[in-house]
């Protein structure tokens, strides 16, 4: 009879859907509930009262390590091992290893009859191609059982130096260790002043590749795993900082009369996506996201329209047509890519030891189509880079990265990767942290990506570092050089880890705000939920610049909002090119201060407060 399983608590090595898939597989059968019945009962974080239920029931609490070799071992036991335990090596084990000897010799000797070369990836060519197979000669990898051997004679080896001297772990060392490490193209080494690279006009991450481009960079994590930038703030309308002419509520509505005839047209928000009936507007092919007119600019205004749907489709809805606007017309929207996103780090929720860092890049996330060739954003918006820069990216391997122009450089790589075909595109660089094709632990899956890249040599494509966590003083310390250098943050990776689809607790962001001072000079009516009290609170910096801040605001707050003179907190990851905070959230009243006091930039390698940052290079 099959063992009965039930999975609880938040779990940290994938979800749960990817749980009870390998459970099946093992052959146990999964329950929703607990009941005498159950054998077993799988905990993640904060699992709750059913810990001790499941000890009255007399049902096996395991965690997901317990839980991990027992599939193991399940695996071995069903593939028709007679190994007692995972542990113990059984008399089995060198049968195994003599039979893998044997096949190997009988494949090497196949393949010298047929005067096969070898191919010089070996055991680790990612190649599936029946023509490549057929051509050159590939030994099999190591199995499981020859591991089991070599690391049973190292073992004993060093069984005298292991008697005598204490483990890492034992010795109080924070870092546990590894089975797996990173190769020294992938690994970040002491060396480096930071994850990424010292000069991200240079990013140096793979040696191997030819440079066609004098301009690139490395990660995050990714979130960024971030995805497609900015979203519109729901309290003052601002895209990416920039606050709209007329602020529309979702769902709210408004109507244009035409310029040139007795017409009116309605221009409506559904989210974050603005329409008009006009045929202007609803004749284009770009996605609805994507599209504006001269309706929405006169409501909206110019400057908005362009932030928010870039300039080919602010072109096109001017009524001016070119070459890269007509392309930009033919954008197809494809099925959103299920990307593995970041939770943000919680310092009293996971140890970082061990884990894997990497830079948080400030990029455009980017999702690589192998079989349609393109790159996707998160929400399945095509960005069409030109033919040159996609060049050496794989076509049967899908892969996960960040379109990067260097860091302090958001707003001009989100420009330019919105303009199809742009020669720009040569100062942005395809950042690669993961391969979505791959079902392998994280370590095995960049180690795929290095084959890739030193094999087809794509002239725009890096691999982004990691470095192995050592400490949480490792981790804040690296945070603090990145941000010095203008960088976001960075990116941390449970090792071992499994791609999956949505957030995970197996990536986590880590990054800095700063807190900076204003003065309330007014208020922002409330609309919606926020109706008859405040929406947002006007402000001004000591720049003198004006901008909204709502976000933070409690209801108790928005009803009874601080006085006009008043000084406000604030926090922000960094200013706009326009020297206002991108997205700005409340803190509270500065009962202590009497002006305002703008962020110091300089303290994350940006520019002076109030001053637009220009990045390291001018595009």
């Amino acid at each position: 009879m099959p063992s009965t399983v039930v999975f609880t608590g938040t779990l940290q090595n994938g979800n749960r859907k990817d749980f009870i898939k390998r459970a099946e597989q093992a052959g146990f059968v999964c329950r929703d509930n607990l009941s005498r019945d159950v054998d077993y009962l799988v905990c993640g974080v904060s699992p709750g009262s059913r810990v001790t239920d499941a000890k009255k029931m007399g049902i096996k609490v395991l965690s997901e390590v317990d839980w991990d070799k027992l599939l193991k071992a399940q695996s071995a036991t069903t593939n028709g091992s007679s190994s007692a335990s995972p542990s113990k090596r059984s008399a089995s084990d060198d049968e195994d290893i003599d039979q893998d000897s044997d096949n190997d010799k009988a494949d090497r000797s196949a393949a010298k009859k047929a005067k096969l070369p070898t191919c010089k990836y070996g055991a680790q060519c990612y190649r599936k191609n029946p023509d490549h197979l057929r051509e050159y000669y590939h030994p099999k990898p190591a199995t499981a059982s020859a591991s089991k051997k070599t690391t049973s004679s190292s073992s004993a080896a060093s069984s005298s130096s292991a008697s005598s001297s204490a483990s890492p772990k034992a010795a109080g060392s924070s870092v546990p260790s590894f089975t797996r490490q990173l190769s020294k193209d992938i690994l970040a080494t002491d060396g480096d002043t930071d994850i990424a690279v010292e000069d991200p006009s240079q990013p140096g991450l793979n040696v191997t590749t030819t440079r066609t481009n004098s301009k690139s960079d490395s990660d995050k994590e990714t979130d960024s795993d971030e995805g497609d930038g900015v979203t519109i703030d729901p309290a003052t309308g601002a895209f990416n900082s920039v606050l709209p002419k007329k602020h529309l509520a979702d769902g709210e509505t408004i109507t244009v009369a035409s310029s040139t005839s007795t017409a009116q047209w309605t221009v409506k928000r559904t989210g974050d996506t603005f329409y008009c009936t006009c045929p202007s507007w609803r004749n284009q092919n770009a996605p609805t996201s994507q599209r504006s007119c001269k309706h929405l600019r006169e409501v909206l205004g110019e400057e908005y329209e362009r932030e928010r749907v870039g300039l080919s489709a602010w072109v096109f809805g001017s009524g001016i047509m070119t070459s890269s606007s007509q392309k930009a017309k033919s954008a197809a929207k494809h099925a959103a890519p299920d990307v593995l996103l970041a939770h943000k780090w919680d310092p009293d929720a996971h140890d970082p030891v061990g884990w894997w860092i990497s830079e948080k890049l400030d990029g455009v996330r980017a999702f690589w189509h192998s079989k349609r060739g393109v790159f996707l954003s998160r929400l399945g918006n095509e960005y069409q880079a030109p033919d040159w820069f996609v060049q050496g990216l794989p076509k049967d391997q899908d892969l996960d990265g960040e379109l990067f122009g260097g860091r302090s450089k958001f707003s001009e790589t989100v420009s330019i990767v919105k303009t199809p075909g742009s020669s720009k595109w040569k100062g942005i660089t395809y950042q690669i942290f993961d391969i979505p094709s791959k079902k392998e632990k994280f370590e095995d899956r960049m180690e795929a990506i290095k084959v890739i890249v030193d094999t087809n040599k794509p002239p725009f494509a890096r691999i982004v570092k990691h470095t192995l966590c050592t400490s949480v003083k490792h981790l804040t310390d690296t945070l603090a050089k990145i941000e010095s250098k203008g960088g976001e943050g960075v990116m941390i990776r449970k090792p071992e880890s499994l791609y999956v689809g949505g957030r995970s607790t197996t990536l986590l962001k880590v990054k800095t705000f700063l807190d900076g001072e204003a003065l309330i000079i007014g208020y922002e009516p409330g609309k919606g939920k926020y109706q008859n009290s405040t929406g947002a609170l006007k402000v001004q910096m000591a720049s003198g610049k004006l901008f909204k801040v709502a976000s933070g605001m409690s209801d108790k707050e928005r009803k009874h909002p601080p006085k006009l003179g008043a000084i406000v907190v604030y926090k922000c990851q960094e200013l706009s090119k326009d020297g206002v905070p991108r997205f700005p959230i409340y803190l509270g009243v500065a009962a202590d201060k009497t002006k305002p006091t703008d962020p110091d930039m300089t303290s994350k390698g940006g520019n002076q407060a109030g001053k637009p940052a220009t990045g390291h290079n001018d595009d």
